[in-house]
């Protein structure tokens, strides 16, 4: 099953070595779902910061699947694009989230991405997180995730 996805990822200010290390990774990692784009939102006033962002997106995406595309990746294939967050700045991941939010609603209305995903660039997803949770029976509309602590120990740190 592939499930159409829409990703966002919330960047927070100078944390770009996280993003590009960490949280996209675990979403191009992902099984049974087929992120229709991802939208990295840029949380920092910085041009540098935007384009090295830019810059670092496209070369990881093209590091993990030069093998499975020899030939060069199809353009639609775990499409990334960097936009700036215009809403709430600095404070916490929610003006970044709904810029996203935004972005991805005009972008995608009648498309068969029927499914949001959000995740901070601090975080990473497991492989089967966001197919795992909406290839359930019987289909869930919405899920939410628990945090683990790093290293992945299992131990709880707070409730979904």
């Amino acid at each position: 099953m592939n499930i159409p996805v829409v990703v966002i990822i919330a960047t927070s200010k100078r944390r770009t070595r996280l993003l590009l290390e960490r949280a996209l990774p675990s979403v191009f990692r992902q099984q049974a779902v087929n992120p229709e784009c991802i939208y990295i939102v840029d949380d920092n006033n910085c041009e540098r910061e935007y384009e090295a962002i830019a810059r670092g997106a496209e070369k990881v995406r093209e590091v993990y699947f030069e093998e499975m595309f020899p030939q060069g990746i199809p353009d639609d294939w775990f499409r990334v694009r960097v936009i700036r967050n215009h809403r709430t700045q600095g404070h916490s991941g929610s003006g970044a989230w709904n810029t996203g939010a935004e972005a991805a609603f005009r972008a995608h209305t009648g498309s068969s991405a029927k499914y949001l995903g959000i995740l901070d660039d601090d975080d990473e997803w497991y492989p089967i997180t966001p197919g795992g949770l909406l290839s359930a029976d019987p289909p869930r509309e919405k899920a939410a995730c628990g945090c683990l602590d790093p290293p992945f120990t299992g131990k709880r740190l707070n409730k979904a």
